[in-house]
């Protein structure tokens, strides 16, 4: 009898499995109509299931493309990539929603993400690979750009404030790599270099806690330097010796 019961239990957790957004082969129950499978994609995404959640929102946008939930469902796909950090794919996805529906109300939060995710995808600093702003700074540039033309396109938009704290940490990483880059000259023997990089990162960067210090280290050097190779009020350089 209770071999019987068992059984009979296991059936019904089966069952109530069936009965949920997903079986056990990973296949998921879409609902009747776009804003059921929205929702549904929705609570996938809250829950951290993102292959679920994606599987959703992708059913929503090709089955119901007219649907008032076709975009949003796109713009959360790109969410669910975001959440996974397959940054290049969240930032493809962002603008590609921006482009096909630019009157939406929700293109100012795609534009913010879109900076957010370059800046997510910067290189981390772990103990045993070098520091962050020794690294490429392409993300970080790119971050820096991305954010920008959220600032100057969306003036009024609530994320403002957060895009402003991105925009701050973004130019002050860019500015320790120009002191870095600095430095590096410096200790190898290119003075002149490194005045350069020093008054690169003072004129561009003047916002940042290292500006000070990089003009009184170009002016450091600028003063050992013979009259005709000081160029400390002249605009930088557009390139260094090394094209860094």
């Amino acid at each position: 009898m209770r071999a019987r019961l068992s059984i009979l239990l296991f059936a019904l957790s089966l069952a109530a499995c069936a009965g949920a957004s997903a079986n056990l082969a990973g296949e998921v129950t879409y609902a009747k109509d776009a804003k059921g499978n929205y929702q549904k994609g929705k609570e996938a995404l809250d829950g951290h299931d993102y292959q679920e959640a994606s599987q959703y929102f992708l059913y929503t946008k090709n089955k119901f493309p007219y649907s008032h939930y076709a975009p949003l469902a796109e713009l959360a796909l790109a969410d669910a990539n975001f959440e996974e950090e397959k940054y290049t794919e969240a930032i493809d996805a962002y603008k590609n929603f921006i482009k096909d529906h630019p009157t939406n109300p929700e293109v100012d939060y795609a534009a913010y993400r879109i900076g957010l995710a370059h800046y997510k995808d910067i290189p981390s600093d772990f103990v045993l690979v070098p520091a962050s702003y020794e690294k490429d700074q392409d993300e970080i540039e790119k971050a820096q750009i991305s954010i920008k033309d959220f600032l100057a396109s969306y003036p009024d938009s609530k994320w403002v404030p957060d895009a402003k704290k991105l925009l701050v940490d973004t130019r002050s990483r860019l500015a320790r790599h120009e002191l870095y880059v600095g430095e590096y000259y410096e200790k190898h023997g290119h003075p002149k270099a490194a005045a350069w990089r020093y008054e690169a990162l003072a004129k561009n960067y003047p916002d940042t806690p290292l500006a000070a210090e990089a003009r009184r280290r170009a002016e450091r050097i600028y003063a050992k330097l013979s009259p005709d190779t000081r160029h400390l009020e002249s605009p930088s350089p557009a390139a260094s010796p090394s094209g860094s």
